[in-house]
């Protein structure tokens, strides 16, 4: 699409996504804006190779009311997480892998002994080490609740 073209359909939409969030918001016209020009999802939308700008307004919005949540659906992109939601399935594939395990056996040895919320809850302390000690890590950890 021309640089033109793409600029008017940002012209167009923009405006209907700041009115949204204005409504659902306790923001005025110009904090709304702000916001918006500030958020993942219009740091998305302005890339128009990515294509989001093919969908509506009310989409956008609702992205962007999951983005201040703490997360996004970017469609035909993924899923833009938190720094620690990301680290935790990075760590629940690594520890998948290294242990040969399933999704759901992984899930449900996680579950049991609530490794899911250490995980999360350690990722200061974790995400600065290696795979190998990450995967120990968690063994140690459920190790030490199959005791209790």
């Amino acid at each position: 699409m021309e640089k033109q073209k793409f600029e008017a359909m940002l012209m167009l939409l923009v405006p209907q996504v700041v009115h949204l969030i204005t409504e659902n918001y306790s923001y005025d016209e110009l904090s709304a804006t702000k916001e918006f020009y500030n958020s993942k999802v219009y740091s998305v939308l302005e890339q128009e190779d990515t294509k989001l700008w093919h969908l509506s307004a009310l989409t956008l919005f609702h992205m962007f009311d999951e983005e201040k949540n703490g997360y996004i659906y970017i469609p035909g992109g993924g899923v833009i997480m938190s720094k620690e939601g990301n680290f935790l399935i990075y760590c629940t594939e690594q520890y998948k892998s290294a242990k040969n395990l399933t999704g759901r056996q992984v899930s449900e040895l996680f579950t049991k002994y609530r490794a899911w919320d250490y995980i999360y809850s350690c990722f200061e302390a974790l995400h600065t080490t290696g795979e190998k000690y990450i995967v120990e890590d968690i063994d140690l950890y459920i190790e030490a609740r199959q005791w209790a």
